[in-house]
């Protein structure tokens, strides 16, 4: 399965975008729709900026490990919106 347009919506509201790195309140550098470190480069340094159309590719290879996730450890069937639960879940 892959992640619905609702679910991409979701997260992007749940994740709002942030142009500049920030502390997430936990000491963890993120910027973009949440990305840190953990979901891999680019490395989040302070007062890293990006621009909309970066967020939105490091977005993309952030949420498909996530995808690939989910579909690898579920071994029964799901509806969309649980599939879009679960990743958003892995995601966060």
């Amino acid at each position: 399965m892959d992640l619905s347009a609702q679910g991409e919506s979701f997260l992007h509201t749940y994740e709002a975008l942030r142009l500049e790195a920030y502390d997430d309140g936990t000491g963890t550098l993120t910027i973009g729709y949440g990305h840190t470190d953990l979901a891999g480069p680019p490395r989040v340094t302070p007062g890293m900026q990006i621009t909309p159309a970066q967020a939105a590719e490091i977005y993309r290879n952030d949420i498909q490990q996530y995808i690939d996730a989910v579909n690898n450890a579920v071994e029964v069937p799901l509806s969309q919106q649980q599939f879009d639960a679960l990743v958003s879940l892995t995601y966060n």
